[in-house]
């Protein structure tokens, strides 16, 4: 009868091991799956690192460039005042001369005029 027993119990084990051995096979594929999942996200991400970092310098580069054109623009914008500051001097200057001219005349017409008068 041992012998019987120690038979169940020899097949019972073994059945339990291929079981057993079975689980840890399909844990191994398992693992293998997500270990290679994991793998290619890596890729996924250090591939998106090197977008973003190139896109930050892409954009800092494009900033500055903006920067320096803004800049230019100002540095054209106080040169233009400057130029109609200029402008207007001159064109005060004129119409001060034209109305020194206009005063002039209207001197010389009352000059006449008195002098008319006062021969008269």
């Amino acid at each position: 009868m041992l012998k019987k027993t120690d038979k169940i119990s020899k097949d019972h084990f073994t059945i339990i091991l291929e079981d057993v051995n079975s689980k840890l096979n399909g844990l191994v594929e398992i693992y293998s799956s997500l270990n290679e999942k994991v793998d290619n996200l890596d890729q996924k991400v250090d591939r998106n690192h090197q977008e973003f970092i190139e896109f930050k310098n892409e954009t800092k580069s494009n900033f500055q460039t903006v920067f320096n054109l803004l800049s230019n623009i100002d540095d054209d914008i106080k040169d233009i005042k400057s130029e109609i500051i200029d402008i207007r001097k001159t064109l005060t200057q004129k119409a001060d001369l034209d109305r020194v001219d206009a005063l002039e005349k209207r001197v010389k017409i009352l000059e006449i005029k008195l002098l008319e008068r006062c021969a008269a």
